[in-house]
């Protein structure tokens, strides 16, 4: 069933990206993917937070317009929590959504 196309918004407004999905891609990788519904964004930041992590850390940051990518999993992240969030250049812009690996 086609989805309904969804017009971006502001980042500011609530163009959070969604629909983030992880696949394994080899014992070392995943490619994440989502939907890109910000129509103003400066770019994305991807982050990860391992198992028994109290806080989020930045793994990559990604230009304006991305819809994937590509990341290199280390030890520790084996099981952990993705997420992915557009910002802007000024205050902190909403959290998208997040995936779990276990």
């Amino acid at each position: 069933m086609r989805q309904p196309a969804v017009a971006p918004r502001s980042v500011q407004g609530g163009g959070a990206p969604t629909d983030l999905k992880a696949t394994v891609m080899n014992a070392n990788g995943i490619k994440l993917t989502w939907t890109d519904r910000a129509s103003d964004e400066s770019g994305y930041l991807v982050e990860v937070k391992p198992a028994g992590s109290a806080d989020f850390r930045v793994v990559q940051v990604l230009e304006e317009n991305i819809n994937s990518c590509g990341v290199v999993i280390l030890p520790n992240e084996k099981t952990a929590t993705y997420r992915v969030r557009a910002f802007v250049y000024g205050p902190s812009s909403n959290t998208a959504s997040q995936i779990t690996l276990a």
